[in-house]
């Protein structure tokens, strides 16, 4: 692969063959040999318009941090790696990924000892290319052919997450709506938009929202002191909970 990517550009209808070609010398790379199979794939999405396009969809509105956070489980009494269902997901956690390496924000062995431990690094790293290069290969490929439409409208927020969030949003909206004390009208049509625009933040690609919305809130009520008691502990909750899954 390495040689020919500066013709790339004249063969545009083979994109996927490319980044395809790529992944699989990088998959079947030797462990000590790996890294340097990792620019060529990135040159790939970088040299077509298509795969370009399709990795900044699946980049648009996505938390790695959260992602990451919500991906890491527990296997045999170490860390390991369980990958989002979701294809576009699937494609900007291994995007980031094989990005952080690159960079060397992170060292391939120490993530794949991390994450994908073995005894052998041999084993070690085909943990590693069967566990993230191949679903990241595979979902790529699915996306380039059958397009990523589908996959923007499902959830980026855990279910069992989201669903305990609105209930706890739903309270606060009670709470706000009731009012009392020194809140106005106009103060409680604001935290009624915050609640509402933080109920539509636990969506598809607008996770990024969700701490300034929290923030705006939380000010907000702190303006008015039947608002700042009434919703305290509810915030509190909110916070905890939106913490723990990462989203913070």
């Amino acid at each position: 692969m390495t040689g020919q990517i500066g013709q790339l550009q004249n063969d545009s209808d083979r994109a996927i063959d490319y980044f395809t070609a790529a992944m699989d010398e990088l998959i079947g790379a030797k462990f000590i040999l790996a890294e340097r199979h990792i620019p060529d794939v990135l040159k790939v999405i970088a040299y077509f318009s298509r795969l370009y396009d399709l990795f900044k969809t699946a980049l648009s509105g996505y938390n790695h941090r959260a992602e990451f956070q919500r991906a890491t489980v527990a296997v045999r009494g170490k860390r390991g790696l369980k990958l989002p269902q979701n294809r576009l997901k699937t494609v900007a956690f291994g995007f980031c990924v094989l990005l952080e390496i690159d960079s060397e924000k992170i060292s391939l062995r120490e993530f794949t000892e991390t994450y994908f431990y073995h005894s052998d690094p041999s084993w070690q790293f085909k943990n590693f290319a069967d566990g993230l290069l191949v679903p990241l290969r595979d979902a790529v490929e699915y996306l380039y052919n059958n397009g990523c439409d589908s996959f923007l409208e499902e959830d980026a927020v855990d279910e069992s997450v989201r669903g305990a969030a609105l209930q706890v949003l739903h309270e606060l909206r009670a709470k706000a709506a009731a009012g009392g004390g020194d809140v106005t009208p106009e103060k409680k049509q604001e935290i009624l938009l915050l609640l509402d625009a933080l109920t539509a933040a636990l969506t598809p690609n607008r996770m990024e929202l969700v701490p300034a919305l929290l923030i705006g809130l939380k000010n907000t009520a702190a303006s008015s002191l039947y608002l700042k008691d009434a919703l305290a502990p509810l915030l509190s909750r909110l916070y905890k909970l939106l913490s723990a899954a990462g989203l913070l």
